[in-house]
């Protein structure tokens, strides 16, 4: 029924349908198109906006954990080898200016830094498969898996004795809807209309042709 109701509307900015971009849970707060999408235009209506509706996420806030020397085993698969045995692994300010911040490895043979997003590809990769049965570890709540090892790169690491904790948030890129945020100010009252106004400011819902 939504659908069919809905059927050659369009969400317009100046006339023209928008990239609308989506995404499952932003953490609280969306991004801005340029920040995430390195290279992409700075949308108007593709900036960072408030979502504070998402907390039914599963994924709204999560905390995955690896053994210092689990880790390392990863990063030396990955070609991070040259750092020697892991000695602790913590956030520190991007100095690229990223919207995500940069990760201090620090091992007995060097350390690197590397940004959130490239340790979250790493681990998205190697954690599966040199730990399967752990990565993706449970998510809050106990029951299902987290949709992957790292669900964003939105997250804060620090080193506790031999275990390396990392908390995040969200689950996706962050730019644009949030769909559990979408989801949770519809059951709040509010109507399609107000909902993409919100994610996407400065649009509006028109007709377009259709084939």
């Amino acid at each position: 029924d939504a659908v069919r109701a809905t059927s050659g509307t369009a969400v317009l900015f100046e006339g023209e349908p928008i990239l609308a971009r989506y995404h499952s849970t932003s953490g609280g707060e969306t991004f801005a198109n340029a920040d995430v999408f390195e290279g992409s235009a700075n949308l108007p209506y593709l900036r960072g906006v408030p979502s504070p509706d998402e907390t039914g996420s599963p994924f709204f806030h999560w905390t995955v954990r690896f053994r210092l020397d689990v880790l390392g085993e990863m990063l030396a698969s990955a070609g991070y080898g040259d750092l020697g045995p892991l000695v602790a692994v913590r956030t520190v300010a991007s100095t690229a200016g990223r919207h995500d911040p940069a990760v201090e490895l620090r091992g007995r043979g060097g350390t690197r830094v590397v940004s959130a997003s490239a340790l979250r590809d790493i681990v998205r990769d190697e954690a599966p498969r040199l730990r399967p049965r752990r990565y993706p570890s449970l998510a809050p709540d106990g029951i299902t898996r987290l949709p992957e090892t790292l669900p964003s790169d939105r997250f804060e690491v620090e080193t506790f004795g031999g275990t390396v904790e990392v908390n995040g948030r969200g689950w996706g890129h962050g730019v644009g809807m949030s769909q559990w945020g979408a989801q949770g100010m519809a059951r709040d009252g509010s109507e399609h209309r107000a909902i993409l106004a919100h994610y996407y400011p400065g649009t509006s819902l028109g007709d377009v042709a259709t084939d």
